[in-house]
């Protein structure tokens, strides 16, 4: 009984291990297609002359919203940033952290800044003028620095973009098609068999009749 109680044990952590393990990998992929989203959006959104002002305040919204969900999908790590920050003077998580808070800070200003000068979605607000100018002056500048920001932040990142990529885009792309065009194994064998079932059944007719 000892010896059965042991072995059901190591079954359940060996599942459990293997739960958390799934888990994991599906957060990773998640937060690898949502960043592929989220920088395809940021492109798209500098690019205002190519996608016109009402789909460049569109996608800003758009980018804001992904943005958030980011946030909430790391807040654990943010948390424990957060709490241990001071305990490591020299460390790449520290740099990371500063880096992120920097980056966040000045996506905020160009999300705050693009809603209050927004034209097509409208808010009206009604900035004076004056204000006005500074939130437009504000958003140019924000915008312009959050490619340096945005460039850092991928460099930073980069061996873990490519290991994830590699594993969840570039691994086989046409994985599903070669699985819905392969024959089932019992299909195959049934159309190897038949043809010898029948000439054999065919045999035993000719001779019957001879």
């Amino acid at each position: 009984m000892a010896v059965m109680s042991s072995s059901v044990e190591k079954q359940s952590k060996k599942s459990n291990q293997t739960r958390l393990n799934g888990s994991r990998l599906n957060q990773s992929k998640w937060n690898l297609f949502l960043d592929v989203a989220l920088a395809g959006a940021f492109v798209l959104v500098l690019e205002e002359h190519f996608t016109g002002l009402n789909w460049h305040e569109l996608i800003g919204v758009g980018f804001a919203v992904g943005l958030l969900v980011h946030f909430i999908l790391h807040w654990r790590w943010v948390f424990t940033m957060t709490k241990t920050f001071f305990r490591k003077l020299f460390h790449e998580s520290r740099l990371n952290y500063l880096l992120n808070l920097v980056l966040l800070v000045d996506l905020a200003v160009i999300i705050v800044t693009g809603i209050g000068i927004s034209r097509t979605l409208g808010l009206e607000l009604g900035l004076d003028r004056s204000l006005s100018s500074s939130f437009e002056q504000w958003h140019r500048l924000a915008s312009n620095f959050s490619l340096l920001l945005v460039g850092l932040h991928v460099a930073i990142h980069w061996k873990w973009i490519v290991s994830h990529a590699r594993r969840y885009i570039f691994r086989n792309p046409f994985r599903f098609l070669l699985h819905r065009q392969a024959p089932h194994p019992v299909v195959a064998h049934s159309l190897v068999t038949t043809p010898i079932i029948v000439t054999h059944s065919t045999q035993q007719s000719q001779g019957g009749q001879s």
